[in-house]
């Protein structure tokens, strides 16, 4: 594979598809760059992929299952490079929660490891994994498998980055929501779970949602949520919204759904 400097990896990452989201601000469409979650206790390890992807890559490190959680729960990822021997668990099973959570079944994992055994290979694999790369690893090689993945993925979603309910612009390469007036696009600045509650209900508009559907879908069935938060994430996004948070109609006696109908 050719080597890439990195504009011309983030130029690439564009091409599957933030330039298609019309009329983005310039200053958006420059400053993508996909966040990658490393999952790896080695302080050296930590190093050597720190030194071979930093330059084209927002890197976030965790050295812990627990860290790897508050990450995942206050930013948007894009990719996870997880180990398999942590400290706190085994990333095997790290890797089948990701797989059952619809929060995160869709973030491509690649397991980065010195576990070597085919069987552990096979394991990784059938867990859901994209790819299983072993340690010692090549850093060349370790960079063009992620953006091969990252550029997949990215393409996958290429049709979602289209999305637009009444005013609002969703752009779900970099987790952005617009306001559209006057045919200029005002960023909302929003949490990731707020962000996540509001395409929710705009991908499927006028059908109604229960609370605990909600949570089942934003933070996966394993956690527990009270129903009173989903309300107070509403009222959040509903200010946040201004004018158009009269898209988010509360049905009483059974939750919210997302209607432009009424404007």
């Amino acid at each position: 594979m050719t080597n890439m400097d990195g504009n011309q990896l983030v130029s690439g990452f564009r091409d599957y598809g933030y330039r298609t989201t019309e009329k983005a601000p310039e200053s958006h469409v420059q400053a993508f760059i996909p966040n990658v979650l490393v999952i790896e206790d080695s302080a050296e390890y930590q190093v050597i992929i720190r030194g071979s992807l930093e330059r084209d890559l927002h890197l976030f490190f965790a050295s812990s299952l627990k860290e790897a959680k508050e990450y995942l729960e206050s930013r948007e990822i894009h990719l996870i490079l997880l180990d398999v021997m942590l400290p706190d668990g085994s990333g095997f099973d790290f890797c089948n929660d990701l797989q059952t959570n619809p929060a995160t079944s869709r973030i491509p994992v690649i397991f980065l490891t010195g576990k070597t055994g085919v069987t552990d290979k096979i394991l990784g694999l059938s867990l859901g994994a994209d790819d299983y790369i072993t340690k010692p690893f090549v850093p060349l090689e370790l960079k063009a498998r992620i953006e091969s993945k990252l550029k997949k993925s990215l393409l996958h979603d290429r049709n979602e980055l289209q999305l637009q309910r009444g005013h609002l612009r969703f752009d779900t390469m970099t987790y952005s929501v617009y306001a559209i007036k006057d045919d200029k696009h005002e960023l909302i600045n929003m949490t990731p779970i707020e962000y996540r509650i509001l395409l929710h209900l705009a991908q499927k508009p006028g059908r109604i949602f229960t609370r605990n559907q909600l949570i089942d879908s934003i933070w996966g069935g394993t956690v527990h949520i009270n129903e009173r938060s989903i309300d107070k994430h509403i009222y959040t996004v509903r200010k946040k919204l201004g004018s158009y948070g009269d898209y988010i109609k509360t049905i009483p006696g059974l939750g919210y759904q997302f209607n432009i109908d009424m404007e």
